[in-house]
């Protein structure tokens, strides 16, 4: 699908724990240069802290659009005539609506047209909220194969410590969604994956311990960390993708370091983004 008629901006913004580049992958494996060459889409690819609060967060995502927005010299991105889309994976969604809420006295919604989160936990995550419980049946069961107390001191070593995912817990997002309520000017839009196609090897190996524990806990499809409901927010784009949390953005943990999705074809999901956003602007 090519159409270099339209102009367009786009921001692509990482979750918790994500940087530009893990090594040397992109985080948004292969999709700034997908978006380039079929859409000729300027595109920011941006980077803020991996461990950092939504309120962190979205200070740095903030900065980085007006910069590259008021100094195209040294940020070389944005067509100043073209509308400016966020397209964010996760945590990265949440980052997204902080800087684009009316209760944000410093937002930014009048430079953006919208916003689309993948894979984003707006009600918090159940993984998030395991490092809060306390004494838990299920975290006892789960503490068989997985000792959540030695995850979080080696995620301490690191200097993440339980604030670092606090924001990600669902009494955190509920205290979130009645604080900064969305803008009326600004599109938003959602996808979702609920995990690979079939019963079994619903997400990488990696990922299938963290999704049967969510699944246990509420019940409900999720790609691994972020449940199907909790990743609703404003309009769907298409079908929920047959894909876990890492597939959304192009890296299949069964086949590192590089691994591309096998038999999930993940740029073509974010054609259907440029399909609907690029709508946006004409409407």
């Amino acid at each position: 699908m090519e159409n270099r008629n339209t102009d367009i901006n786009i921001v692509l913004a990482h979750g918790f724990f994500g940087l530009r580049t893990v090594g040397s992958d992109n985080y948004f494996n292969g999709v700034e240069k997908h978006l380039k060459h079929h859409y000729d889409a300027k595109v920011l690819v941006t980077n803020v802290s991996p461990i950092g609060s939504i309120r962190e967060r979205g200070n740095q995502l903030r900065q980085q659009i007006i910069n590259a927005i008021k100094n195209p010299d040294e940020y070389p991105f944005f067509n100043p005539k073209a509308p400016i889309h966020i397209i964010a994976h996760s945590m990265g969604g949440l980052d997204g609506r902080f800087i684009l809420s009316p209760a944000n006295p410093d937002n930014i919604a009048n430079l953006i047209t919208s916003l689309t989160t993948i894979g984003t936990p707006h009600k918090g995550s159940p993984l998030a909220d395991l490092f809060f419980l306390g004494f838990n049946p299920l975290v006892e069961l789960l503490n068989l194969w997985f000792n959540v107390d030695e995850f979080m001191e080696s995620l301490s070593e690191l200097g993440i410590t339980r604030n670092g995912i606090h924001d990600l817990t669902t009494v955190a997002m509920r205290i979130f969604n009645q604080e900064y309520e969305d803008d009326p000017n600004v599109s938003y839009f959602w996808v979702a994956g609920i995990g690979r196609g079939g019963s079994l090897n619903k997400t990488s190996y990696d990922l299938s311990l963290t999704h049967t524990y969510i699944q246990m806990v509420t019940q409900e499809d999720n790609d691994g960390a972020v449940t199907l409901s909790s990743a609703m927010h404003g309009e769907a784009i298409g079908e929920p993708w047959l894909a876990d949390h890492l597939d959304e953005v192009g890296h299949d943990l069964d086949y590192p370091p590089t691994g591309i999705p096998k038999n999930f074809n993940y740029l073509a999901k974010y054609d259907e983004i440029i399909l609907r956003i690029r709508s946006v602007q004409s409407d």
